[in-house]
Protein backbone atom coordinates (compact mmCIF):
# COMPACT_ATOMS: atom_id res chain seq x y z
CA UNK A 1 0.00 0.00 0.00
CA UNK A 2 1.59 3.55 -0.97
CA UNK A 3 0.99 6.60 1.15
CA UNK A 4 1.23 9.90 0.51
CA UNK A 5 4.39 11.16 2.29
CA UNK A 6 7.97 12.95 1.86
CA UNK A 7 8.39 15.97 -1.12
CA UNK A 8 4.07 15.04 -2.01
CA UNK A 9 4.62 11.62 -3.59
CA UNK A 10 3.65 8.05 -2.72
CA UNK A 11 6.31 6.05 -0.77
CA UNK A 12 5.29 2.27 0.10
CA UNK A 13 6.57 2.10 3.21
CA UNK A 14 9.06 -1.06 4.20
CA UNK A 15 8.12 -3.03 7.31
CA UNK A 16 10.46 -0.28 9.18
CA UNK A 17 9.26 2.11 8.34
CA UNK A 18 11.81 3.43 5.59
CA UNK A 19 10.74 4.08 1.54
CA UNK A 20 11.06 0.68 -0.05
CA UNK A 21 9.14 1.93 -3.60
CA UNK A 22 7.91 5.63 -4.31
CA UNK A 23 6.11 6.90 -7.03
CA UNK A 24 6.51 10.19 -8.47
CA UNK A 25 4.12 11.83 -11.10
CA UNK A 26 6.03 12.57 -14.87
CA UNK A 27 3.91 15.99 -15.20
CA UNK A 28 6.37 18.62 -13.50
CA UNK A 29 7.06 19.08 -10.50
CA UNK A 30 6.32 15.18 -10.11
CA UNK A 31 4.02 16.36 -7.14
CA UNK A 32 0.88 15.25 -5.99
CA UNK A 33 -2.14 17.29 -4.95
CA UNK A 34 -4.82 15.00 -3.30
CA UNK A 35 -6.85 17.88 -3.11
CA UNK A 36 -6.70 17.47 -6.85
CA UNK A 37 -5.87 14.01 -7.75
CA UNK A 38 -9.15 12.59 -9.36
CA UNK A 39 -9.18 15.71 -11.62
CA UNK A 40 -5.78 15.81 -12.61
CA UNK A 41 -4.44 13.87 -15.89
CA UNK A 42 -0.71 12.74 -15.65
CA UNK A 43 1.54 11.81 -18.62
CA UNK A 44 2.68 9.21 -16.80
CA UNK A 45 4.38 7.34 -13.38
CA UNK A 46 8.05 7.18 -12.42
CA UNK A 47 8.67 4.27 -9.73
CA UNK A 48 11.54 3.88 -8.04
CA UNK A 49 13.70 2.96 -5.00
CA UNK A 50 17.00 4.04 -3.34
CA UNK A 51 19.77 1.36 -3.26
CA UNK A 52 20.63 0.65 -0.68
CA UNK A 53 17.30 0.36 1.20
CA UNK A 54 15.25 -1.51 3.39
CA UNK A 55 15.72 -4.71 1.31
CA UNK A 56 18.15 -6.18 -1.10
CA UNK A 57 18.91 -4.88 -3.96
CA UNK A 58 17.23 -7.71 -6.30
CA UNK A 59 14.53 -8.03 -4.08
CA UNK A 60 14.14 -4.58 -4.41
CA UNK A 61 13.90 -4.09 -8.24
CA UNK A 62 11.74 -7.29 -8.42
CA UNK A 63 9.14 -5.71 -5.67
CA UNK A 64 9.42 -2.28 -7.99
CA UNK A 65 8.85 -4.52 -11.17
CA UNK A 66 5.98 -6.39 -9.28
CA UNK A 67 4.05 -3.04 -8.31
CA UNK A 68 4.65 -1.67 -12.16
CA UNK A 69 2.95 -4.46 -13.46
CA UNK A 70 -0.01 -4.17 -11.46
CA UNK A 71 -0.11 -0.28 -11.45
CA UNK A 72 0.46 -0.50 -15.24
CA UNK A 73 -2.92 -3.25 -15.78
CA UNK A 74 -5.11 -1.20 -12.93
CA UNK A 75 -4.65 2.26 -15.35
CA UNK A 76 -4.41 0.32 -18.55
CA UNK A 77 -1.02 2.08 -18.80
CA UNK A 78 2.28 0.23 -20.26
CA UNK A 79 5.53 -0.31 -18.58
CA UNK A 80 8.87 1.47 -20.18
CA UNK A 81 12.60 1.78 -19.09
CA UNK A 82 13.89 5.22 -18.69
CA UNK A 83 14.49 5.71 -22.25
CA UNK A 84 11.15 5.78 -22.68
CA UNK A 85 11.24 2.24 -24.49
CA UNK A 86 8.68 -0.70 -23.99
CA UNK A 87 10.21 -2.39 -20.25
CA UNK A 88 11.47 -5.67 -21.83
CA UNK A 89 12.99 -9.21 -20.23
CA UNK A 90 16.42 -7.89 -21.27
CA UNK A 91 16.40 -4.17 -19.83
CA UNK A 92 14.54 -6.11 -16.71
CA UNK A 93 17.73 -8.35 -16.29
CA UNK A 94 19.92 -5.60 -16.79
CA UNK A 95 18.17 -3.70 -13.72
CA UNK A 96 18.49 -7.14 -11.37
CA UNK A 97 22.12 -6.99 -11.83
CA UNK A 98 23.17 -3.29 -11.64
CA UNK A 99 20.88 -3.75 -8.27
CA UNK A 100 22.93 -6.79 -7.17
CA UNK A 101 26.14 -4.94 -8.08
CA UNK A 102 25.16 -1.93 -5.71
CA UNK A 103 26.93 -1.26 -2.94
CA UNK A 104 25.95 -2.14 0.44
Amino acid sequence: RFVLGKFSIFHKPAADGRALLSIASLNKPGTFDVQAIDLQRYSGLNLFTVLTGPMPGPDAVDELLACAQVLAQRLRGALQDGRGESLSPARTAIMRNAAAAAPT
